[in-house]
């Protein structure tokens, strides 16, 4: 009996419960039903909607750079074509295919020092010459001492190290239409500047030391000397100034004492003594007789008629053998 009870309670608890989905399932099954739906949430949901608001945003960003970089490339389009036609000869590189290399300069001229032989050291020479830096001479192929200093001149009036090489980067500015023309400046050192200093002593402006270095008193040495020869006072020895004191034109700084002429003081001596001669011929009326007729006197004797004449042919010596 109580068994029965039992089944029949159980039957009825059985009934009186509702039947869930979940459990329709196990637990396994049911963890892969959630996988799946999350990984086709995310594919066709979540993912469409991030791509659609990020292409958005790339749409409009691109339309506001647009206006921008068109009229940057406006701007750049002028100074790079300026540049261009301003830049020196130059070897641009191969392009590769789809990309754009941008232009390099590379330069036609080629390092140059002593001993080199090449034609170009003749026009390298021509140019130091042109410029004041080299004296006139028969330009050749060879790059001797001579070269060399005028190159260390010219990289002395840069500013530059006095190595008397002719690079690449030198030569550019050597051959460029602005190139600097020879001087020499307070500061400078060297040959040139010795010699300036010693033609200033023989002159008379310059009473230093004779050690090739610009200094104060060479300065100043060489504005009394621009001054008293009507040049530019400026203190810096040009080309023209050079040229002018290596001259004979050059004008010392004390004047000279000034000096009768010689074959002017001659000439007005033979000229006053041909006038007293021709006085000591004078007759009494003062009228100078025929040359036969002149009778010579003593200008410290009065003349006696004849007398004089008499006597000079009387102590005449007579030639060896006449009689």
């Amino acid at each position: 009996m109580p068994s029965k009870k039992k089944k029949q309670l159980q039957t009825e608890h059985a009934s009186s419960r509702q039947i869930s989905p979940v459990t329709l399932f196990s637990k396994r099954a049911r963890t892969w039903i959630v996988a799946v739906c999350s990984v086709a949430l995310i594919c066709f949901v979540l993912l469409p909607l991030c791509l659609d608001r990020l292409s958005s945003a790339n749409t409009q960003a691109a339309a506001a750079i647009e206006p921008l970089s068109a009229s940057g490339e406006e701007r750049a389009a002028e100074p790079q074509s300026t540049e261009a036609a301003s830049m020196p000869e130059s070897t641009p590189l191969p392009e590769a295919d789809g990309a754009a290399t941008p232009e390099v300069h590379v330069s036609q001229y080629s390092t140059l020092k002593v001993d080199d032989t090449y034609p170009a050291v003749i026009q390298l020479h021509s140019r130091l010459v042109s410029l004041g830096y080299l004296e006139s001479d028969e330009p050749s192929e060879w790059y001797n001492d001579a070269t060399a200093d005028a190159v260390a001149l010219f990289q002395r009036t840069l500013n530059l190290e006095m190595t008397g090489v002719a690079d690449s980067a030198l030569q550019e500015q050597l051959f460029s239409a602005d190139a600097a023309s020879y001087e020499a400046k307070l500061g400078d050192n060297g040959s040139d500047v010795r010699s300036m200093q010693s033609l200033l002593a023989e002159l008379g402006y310059y009473d230093g030391k004779v050690n090739g270095y610009f200094g104060i008193a060479t300065e100043e040495a060489l504005k009394a000397f621009q001054g008293k020869n009507g040049m530019e006072v400026d203190g810096v020895f040009h080309i023209d100034d050079r040229d002018l004191l290596y001259s004979a034109d050059a004008k010392p700084a004390v004047d000279p004492t000034p000096r009768t002429d010689a074959k002017a003081d001659t000439a007005a001596h033979e000229k006053a003594n041909h006038d007293a001669e021709a006085g000591s011929y004078q007759d009494a009326s003062g009228r100078n007789p025929a040359p036969e007729q002149r009778q010579h006197r003593d200008p410290g004797r009065p003349a006696a008629a004849g007398g004089d004449l008499r006597d000079r042919r009387s102590r005449r010596p007579r030639n060896a053998g006449s009689g």
